[in-house]
């Protein structure tokens, strides 16, 4: 999703949000195959949403992606997130949940410092119409899905690519 308070030409979605005091339009297009990204996690994942985002303004876009709350079982924001020197951290024993079974997909991983185990960095969307990036992720939720331990996965993962990146 990509959102602005410019003026987006060909935007999907519009709204208006309070900043500050100040009500702002905020102009969105959301990423090529998120909708059936979010369709096939929510078959076989608990969806969570955690942003550090304001709930009201938040809440505008899941109003967008999820319009019947059918997807995502619960929603984390800016105020259940701990602030340290000026920057919002997640932490994902919030939750409640087994971190063995616990998976983040995040283009700001850095905002899970605790749980870096459990992060699947993705790369921040700029409104390109052809990424491929949700679409390609499904298979590889997939099977994450079937792990024992989702952190021992992603581990092997991690170490593979510092490995490629460090033969440069």
């Amino acid at each position: 999703m990509l959102s602005s308070l410019n003026v987006i030409e060909d935007a999907e979605y519009t709204f208006h949000a309070a900043f500050q005091d100040h009500q702002y339009k905020v102009y969105m297009v959301l990423r090529p195959h998120v909708k059936e990204f979010l369709q096939a996690m929510a078959k076989i994942y608990e969806l969570f949403v955690y942003t550090c985002a304001k709930k009201e303004y938040a809440e505008k876009i899941l109003e967008i992606l999820d319009p019947q709350r059918k997807l995502f079982r619960h929603r984390l924001y800016q105020d259940d997130c701990a602030c340290v020197l000026g920057h919002y951290i997640k932490d994902l024993s919030i939750l409640g949940r087994d971190l063995k079974k616990t998976v983040v997909l995040d283009n700001a991983p850095h905002t899970y410092p605790y749980n870096l185990l459990n992060t699947i960095p993705i790369k921040s969307w700029s409104g390109e119409s052809d990424d491929r990036e949700l679409q390609k992720l499904i298979p590889y939720m997939e099977k994450l899905s079937a792990a024992e331990d989702f952190r021992e996965v992603l581990k092997k993962r991690k170490d593979h690519v510092h490995r490629l990146l460090s033969e440069d």
